[in-house]
């Protein structure tokens, strides 16, 4: 838990610092996005841990952009989290990165703009196990804390002129000593 607090603080003052830094760089409207949902690990192992839905947040600033061929892109930096306790075990996720997002046109599904992108950064795993696996169980997972590696996210997404949005993403963590926090995500935001 000390390294999910750790990396808030520190994605907390990055995003401070960018957007101090970016105040002289062309205003973008509403670069701020804040979505939450669920992410649904792809590992077994950690569906038996701790289950299947997990509690996601994403905070996210959008620090460039501009028009390609009509279409807008931005780019900026990207923090996520993801948590989820069951039986006194619980498994953390939190990452840091940057990010950048394509516009497939404006507002053309009603006031609804569809959009993909991708993100690049450092992935930290926290599980801790206080119980013994439930029954049955067919985890290897131990006790593991702050291993961080370097990870991606792909995501596709609408998002209505007024700034809600939904999207639709996957992360990529990979594995190292049994904890891996791959899976699906899905989540509903406001941008501002």
């Amino acid at each position: 838990m000390k390294t999910l607090l750790t990396t808030g603080m520190v994605a907390a003052l990055l995003v401070g610092g960018v957007a101090s830094a970016s105040a002289q760089m062309e205003q973008l409207d509403r670069p701020f996005r804040v979505n939450v949902g669920l992410l649904m690990p792809s590992d077994g192992d950690v569906k038996d841990f701790v289950g299947n839905s997990h509690f996601k947040l994403g905070l996210s600033y959008d620090m460039w952009g501009g028009m390609f061929s009509g279409r807008a892109y931005r780019g900026g930096v990207f923090f996520d989290l993801s948590t989820k306790e069951r039986g006194g075990n619980s498994f953390n996720t939190s990452a840091i990165g940057a990010f950048g997002r394509f516009n497939f046109g404006e507002g053309g599904m009603q006031g609804w703009t569809p959009y993909a992108g991708a993100g690049l950064g450092m992935f930290w795993i926290d599980a801790d196990q206080d119980a013994p696996p439930p029954s049955g169980a067919r985890t290897s997972l131990s006790v593991f804390q702050g291993g961080s590696r370097l990870g991606g996210k792909l995501f596709v997404g609408v998002e209505a002129t007024q700034g809600y949005f939904a999207e639709l993403g996957y992360q990529w963590t990979g594995s190292k000593d049994g904890a891996n926090a791959s899976g699906l995500s899905v989540s509903l935001g406001f941008r501002f």
